[in-house]
């Protein structure tokens, strides 16, 4: 029957209909400094493996388009002729979760519009803020001889920082911002604590090649 060749056609066409496209974020960025206009100057946009686009700036601005996925860290930083590696200026690291996200590069760097890269920043920020929070009170204890009370205070601390970080896990076991949590508690947890928290994360966290690895080295030292 004639109508039968159709049939496939059909089908895809179906197929296609019914098929969402996936959703993506765009960067719409920022940066006033005279570097950027340079000859040669481009913003690039960095993953893990290495620069994934690069665009020069025109007007004061640029833009990056890309897949959503809150797994995954960026980076975007601009680089001008001259710029040394440790160069730390105009580089900014956000989270692709959501489809409009602003960039301004210009001092101090700003990302909006991204809750991942808030709640990372909240992450690293609560650490430094505990971590010197009585940074200068352990500091004379152990000038003054009183090693003991000196340590006492700074274990304290540190249980204060693996409490953010677990809490913070926990609030995040589907997202890049909890496997970043979850890498600070390995060699401060037991194994047997730590491997029911990674029960708890999602596959990209427990199947995470560096995560695997500290996992084996804690189970080794037991």
């Amino acid at each position: 029957m004639k109508h039968r060749r159709y049939l496939p056609l059909l089908a895809a066409v179906m197929l296609a209909a019914c098929t969402s496209p996936a959703p993506t974020f765009t960067v719409h960025g920022s940066i006033s400094d005279p570097l950027a206009t340079l000859p040669g100057s481009k913003v690039y946009l960095l993953g893990a493996s290495g620069p994934i686009d690069s665009v020069t700036v025109t007007d004061g601005r640029f833009g990056f388009t890309g897949p959503i996925d809150k797994t995954v860290c960026l980076a975007v930083f601009l680089r001008f002729p001259g710029r040394d590696l440790f160069d730390e200026r105009f580089t900014v690291r956000f989270v692709p979760d959501s489809p409009d996200i602003t960039i301004d590069l210009d001092y101090p760097v700003t990302v909006t519009g991204s809750p991942l890269s808030d709640a990372n920043a909240s992450l690293l920020d609560g650490i430094m803020d505990l971590y010197y929070e009585r940074e200068g009170e352990i500091g004379e204890l152990a000038l003054s001889g009183r090693e003991e009370s000196a340590d006492s205070l700074y274990a304290l601390q540190m249980q204060k920082i693996l409490a953010l970080c677990k809490e913070t896990y926990l609030s995040h076991t589907d997202d890049i911002v909890g496997l970043q949590a979850f890498s600070m508690l390995i060699g401060d947890l037991g194994y047997d604590e730590l491997c029911s928290l990674l029960d708890k994360g999602a596959p990209f966290i427990r199947e995470d090649e560096s995560i695997a690895a500290m996992m084996e080295a804690q189970r080794e030292e037991r």
